[in-house]
């Protein structure tokens, strides 16, 4: 493996290689030589990219089905997260590998890994937010709270030792047009 500096003067480019891990982590590091580093990289945004084809594949109605329960949903916008995180730190070290420290005191260098550093969290907040609306309406929608429509009963009388539960006030069906009734079947596996 070469050291940092002959890599240099071969020509390779330090902010290349950034941008290189910028497009997807471990590219740099590949440009650079460190074929080890590069699949240490590489691999876990593999998965996630096999993980979400084959979501895709099943269609959308079930991603979206997928997404309104609330763990699974909190998991994508965890995991949106510690990817942009991921991606981060593959550009630092794909400029590290390639320059060395010395590289960042380029202004040129860091002015890269500065304007792609926020596209990569403004991206991965905009993802991570849609992920988080998707946990919040599962949340809404899968509550144990109990049903809004029960009035409650009257009050017994202090010498009465009997335990009144609320009771469900029925809700008018309004009328339609049409002489029919839709009802809705729910399958829950």
């Amino acid at each position: 493996m070469s050291t940092p500096n002959e890599a240099e003067r071969r020509g390779r480019s330090p902010g290349l290689a950034a941008f290189l891990s910028f497009l997807w982590p471990g590219l740099g590091q590949w440009y650079a030589g460190a074929r080890r580093s590069a699949v240490i990289f590489a691999i876990p945004v593999a998965i996630v990219v096999v993980v979400l084809a084959s979501w895709l594949l099943q269609g959308p109605e079930w991603v979206v089905i997928q997404l309104l329960s609330p763990g699974t949903a909190l998991t994508i916008a965890i995991l949106i997260g510690l990817l942009g995180i991921w991606r981060l730190i593959s550009m630092v070290d794909g400029a590290n590998t390639v320059g060395g420290r010395a590289a960042f005191r380029r202004p040129s260098l860091l002015a890269g890994l500065a304007a792609m550093s926020i596209a990569v969290v403004f991206t991965h907040v905009a993802l991570g937010r849609v992920a988080l609306s998707f946990y919040d309406a599962g949340s809404q929608i899968f509550t144990s709270e109990p049903d809004s429509v029960t009035t409650p009963a009257p009050v017994p009388n202090q010498s009465q030792d009997v335990a009144v539960l609320p009771v469900a006030t029925p809700v008018a069906t309004p009328e339609t047009k049409d002489s029919r009734i839709n009802i809705l079947f729910l399958g829950i596996d």
